[in-house]
């Protein structure tokens, strides 16, 4: 089954924290290469190093199961599994979703346009009156 997925990102101030020290091993990386004139083994560990960290950022995924929504973390080994009718409290942001699940809240940001396909699924799974929205998003 071919399912949508969304790309996510954690709280703004650890994404901002994550793809930084990313950018720092690739310019890392450069600087090491400009001290060769020939290819040089450790600059290219070290953009080795910089990929594995880009895939493992883009890796944070959710998709809507049957009964369920499932969200992929960085971390290889992690999943949660959100059942849908045990949600309470969704809320659209401006840059997000919300929601509340056997008491914890659960955030997770997304882009404008990622976020505007993920509320027209989440229009077709819950009624209108379910989701708070905070700031109007608009869909065009």
């Amino acid at each position: 089954m071919n399912t949508k997925r969304y790309h996510w990102q954690p709280e703004l101030a650890i994404s901002i924290i994550y793809w930084s020290l990313t950018l720092m091993v690739l310019f890392y990386s450069l600087t090491l290469s400009l001290e060769n004139t020939r290819p040089y083994w450790k600059s290219n560990l070290v953009l080795a190093a910089f990929a594995l960290l880009i895939v493992i950022g883009c890796r944070r995924t959710m998709f809507f199961g049957e009964d369920r929504l499932l969200v992929r973390y960085a971390r290889f080994w992690k999943w949660d599994a959100y059942y849908l009718e045990d949600m309470k409290e969704i809320t659209l942001n401006p840059n997000g979703l919300s929601f509340v699940y056997e008491g914890v809240a659960h955030t997770f940001i997304f882009r404008k346009k990622t976020l505007i396909a993920l509320k027209e699924a989440l229009y077709e799974r819950f009624p209108e009156d379910a989701i708070k929205i905070v700031d109007q998003i608009e869909i065009r």
